[in-house]
């Protein structure tokens, strides 16, 4: 993907990372780190926003909460810089 205009890099990272956040949860992707999960109308295939994630309950290692804090900071940035990172999450989020 091509970085263009002003502060074309910066966005272009966000974009990249809450990106590859979610297809890291995908169970075909090798480097799977299951942060996040598809929510339940996605997996049953009922209501609205089917396209959605939610954190993993499951997801109780040290590891995933040092992940779980970084995917905070990131987000932190992303506010106060005013850079959209993209994460599906629910509405409610």
């Amino acid at each position: 993907e091509q970085a263009l205009g002003q502060a074309g890099p910066y966005r272009a990272f966000f974009s990249d990372i809450g990106r590859e956040l979610q297809q890291m949860t995908s169970p075909s992707c090798a480097h799977a780190i299951d942060l996040f999960v598809p929510t339940s109308n996605q997996l049953n295939r009922t209501g609205e926003d089917r396209h959605k994630f939610t954190i993993n309950p499951a997801s109780r290692t040290f590891q995933h909460l040092e992940l779980y804090q970084f995917v905070g900071r990131l987000m932190g940035i992303a506010f106060r810089t005013r850079v959209i990172l993209s994460l599906d999450f629910p509405s409610l989020v």
